[in-house]
């Protein structure tokens, strides 16, 4: 019988394909998600019944007989870990996609300014200096320097925030480690005007 952490890195994957062959933004989507799969009344029968085998066999093209099949083999505690493993596999896609969008953009579309502001917000993040929802907003104004940008660009901004709400469901080391490998490093592989090279 398939294991709770193959059936968690599975169910991952396929998810990751359907949203990957989608046009929703990642992070957009990875938030609705999570909510879908944690919004079901925290009590134990709840989240341990029929109705979460159903909702994770929406994650993907799943046959939902036999994922139903898969959940009944589990134990209550191994119905948790699944549980958990999913959510916090989604919200990390998520997040991970919004990091790497933001940094790419602010390459494309910004200049030495606005990337040193978003370099050093991230630094400040990986301090301690700053908590993420700072980082975060720092990321917008170096995104969207305004505040005529970041009246026209308000649907972009709310959506943004949707993905830093993911940052609840990831550990603060995983949190750090995607800060730094998919945003700081991303926006340090470039030269002060935007070009490859040193910093």
């Amino acid at each position: 019988m398939v294991s709770a952490k193959e059936f968690v890195k599975k169910v991952l994957k396929v998810y990751i394909e359907s949203v990957e062959g989608s046009s929703v933004l990642p992070w957009v989507d990875a938030f609705y998600t999570v909510v879908s799969l944690t919004e079901i009344e925290q009590n134990l029968n709840e989240l341990l019944s029929d109705e979460m085998a159903y909702r994770i066999s929406d994650l993907g093209t799943f046959y939902y007989p036999r994922i139903k099949e898969i959940w009944d083999s589990f134990t209550n505690e191994e119905k948790i870990e699944v549980i958990n493993g999913i959510v916090s596999g989604i919200a990390s896609y998520g997040l991970k996609e919004l990091l790497k969008s933001a940094a790419e953009d602010i390459l494309k579309w910004r200049g030495p300014s606005e990337r040193q502001k978003a370099i050093r917000a991230a630094k400040e993040f990986l301090s301690g200096k700053i908590d993420f929802d700072i980082f975060a907003y720092r990321v917008i104004e170096a995104l969207w320097p305004t505040s005529e940008e970041r009246t026209e660009r308000h649907g972009e901004i709310v959506d943004f925030w949707k993905g830093v709400e993911l940052s609840d469901y990831v550990n603060e080391k995983e949190l750090k480690r995607m800060v730094k490998e998919d945003f700081l490093d991303v926006l340090e592989a470039y030269g002060s005007e935007g070009q490859a090279g040193p910093y």
